[in-house]
């Protein structure tokens, strides 16, 4: 069994005797008493936090963010089942814009009613709002998610195809750097900082014509700690290392995970896509089945051929491969160094102010 660090942490923190009370009765106060004793929000905000760390146990979510038409609203539809997808706002319905966050959840966690409560509790600390359940009916779900005004009112939705995937989705508003870049000017970076708090990975989509580092380095500003992944859509007859080539230069580094999806309405698309792609499947070939096919691109050119590409590499199978285990260990460990500095800082701050207090009284004192 694995060390609780968490519980270990908050129960050391809970045992240290930091202040001796002499009024109105010789008492010794623990950490979080004597932080109470103080400042009453600042002891309710710790506690808070470590709810909100230790909730995250459970929660291992992948962000997906993106600027206006970059395909976001597509790519997720490729993870939901054919049931869900019409619920999600693409082609002209995209002119719209998405304008809320959706947290796309596994159907079985529907059923387990401790595992949703948390979900919700999650959701309404950063958000400062309840979640709203995505509506069933197309019509209405997308009216929900293209509300302008109710960017800080998170949506909740489970489907069962996340089930198989073992992976839970964050659909976060087109972003904008308008009006601003930072989180005091922008809302939907400020909303985008906060779901930054419990988001293990970020899949970063990128309309080719539009790889832009300065939009990039935005959204991973304000979500710094997450795995990054990068789906690069609508790419028409390059080499798909070359594409890769040029997210480097771009970054100034190499990707973590790199995808790529040709644009499904250009010519020579069957001859450039992987022939595992569904679209290349007759029954979705001429309907509204078809979403971006997304497959891995490596750096050896060869190694991108159509016939070279396996299902391994498609983008629904980054559940299997960015283990959620993992995920939630690597992120759990970052949000408990937030919270052990947090820990620390308030053991300054209560010896601050007893100090302070102990030279009122000292001063008083000597009046008498």
């Amino acid at each position: 069994m694995k060390p609780d660090l968490l519980g270990n942490l908050w129960r050391r923190f809970g045992e240290l005797s930091v202040l001796e009370r002499q009024w109105p009765q010789s008492e010794t106060l623990a950490a979080l008493p004597a932080l109470e004793y103080f400042d009453e929000e600042q002891a309710k905000d710790l506690a808070g936090r470590f709810e909100q760390v230790r909730s995250f146990s459970t929660l291992p979510i992948v962000a997906v963010a993106g600027g206006k038409n970059a395909g976001k609203s597509s790519l997720i539809a490729a993870f939901l089942s054919d049931a869900s997808r019409p619920r999600i706002p693409r082609g002209l319905k995209s002119e719209l814009g998405t304008h809320r966050f959706t947290l796309w959840l596994p159907s079985s966690w529907e059923q387990n009613a401790e595992l949703l409560a948390r979900n919700k509790k999650t959701l309404a600390d950063f958000f400062g709002h309840a979640a709203e359940p995505l509506s069933q009916d197309p019509s209405e779900a997308i009216r929900q998610q293209t509300q302008r005004d109710s960017i800080e009112m998170p949506l909740i939705a489970f489907d069962v195809a996340l089930d198989d995937q073992g992976i839970a989705l964050l659909d976060c508003p087109d972003i904008d750097s308008e009006p601003g870049n930072t989180v005091a000017t922008n809302a939907r970076l400020r909303m985008l900082s906060r779901a930054g708090e419990f988001c293990a990975g970020v899949i970063l989509v990128t309309e080719r014509a539009k790889i832009e580092a300065d939009l990039l380095a935005i959204i991973t500003q304000h979500l710094p700690q997450a795995v990054q992944v990068h789906a690069i859509n609508f790419v028409s007859d390059e080499a798909p290392h070359e594409v890769l080539g040029d997210l480097v230069r771009q970054l100034g580094r190499q990707p973590q995970y790199c995808f790529l999806a040709f644009g499904y309405k250009e010519e020579g698309y069957a001859e450039r896509t992987p022939q595992i792609d569904p679209n290349l499947n007759s029954n979705v070939a001429t309907g509204s089945g078809k979403v971006p096919y997304y497959f891995e691109v490596l750096s050896e050119p060869e190694a991108n051929q159509p016939d070279r590409i396996t299902p391994e590499r498609s983008i629904l199978r980054l559940g299997k491969r960015l283990d959620p285990e993992v995920l939630r260990q690597r992120r759990q460990k970052e949000l408990i160094a937030e919270l052990r500095s947090k820990l620390q800082k308030a053991l300054v701050d209560i010896e601050t102010r007893s100090d302070k207090d102990r030279e009122i009284v000292e001063r008083a004192a000597t009046q008498l």
